[in-house]
């Protein structure tokens, strides 16, 4: 139990809190363990404190050679700007939001949308920032092919082109009459 002042008075109430605790960084180590989204946490001053296995292996890159690191230390200079700005309008607003960043992986450059969000201590001060990444290189990929198809077939020219009624009275239609 704790007295007015906050102060634990008993041995067993505070074994209990921290059992608690336990089972909450439990909870949360089996959130970001088992989640394919890439997840991290960094410190105020952007320094990674956490990363989870899918950001190792989509960047290429060891736990050991990211933790205590800042994005400077550790992307193209380009690259970590555009996080570090982001992070920092969070940090700033004190409220969650959503980008859309492009990023180069392992495997080539990637366009993700991430939600980065402040992480607050007890007293409600921002003291960290958490960020969830979902990568939707796939999808943009579609979209501009899609676009691209679009486009090819509002062309009349294009091959494969479905064919329109109104097509064959424009061929029959003089080009000064069109």
């Amino acid at each position: 139990e704790d007295d007015p002042a906050g102060r634990v008075v008993s041995w067993n109430a505070g074994a209990e809190r921290i059992q608690s605790l336990k089972a909450s960084e439990a909870r949360l180590q089996a959130f970001m363990t088992f989640t394919p989204s890439m997840m991290f946490i960094k410190s105020r001053d952007g320094r990674y404190q956490y990363v989870n296995e899918p950001f190792c292996r989509s960047f290429g890159l060891e736990r050991d050679a990211v933790l205590g690191r800042t994005d400077a230390e550790i992307f193209p200079s380009d690259q970590a700007g555009r996080f570090q700005a982001n992070d920092a309008s969070v940090i700033v607003a004190g409220t969650a939001r959503e980008f859309e960043e492009t990023a180069q992986y392992r495997d080539g450059w990637h366009t993700s949308i991430v939600c980065k969000f402040p992480i607050r201590d007890a007293e409600g001060a921002v003291s960290a920032l958490g960020g969830v990444v979902m990568d939707i290189t796939e999808r943009k990929r579609t979209e501009h092919e899609l676009l691209d198809k679009q486009a090819c077939m509002e062309a009349a020219d294009c091959p494969g082109r479905a064919w329109n009624p109104s097509d064959s009275a424009k061929l029959r239609t003089p080009p000064d009459r069109m």
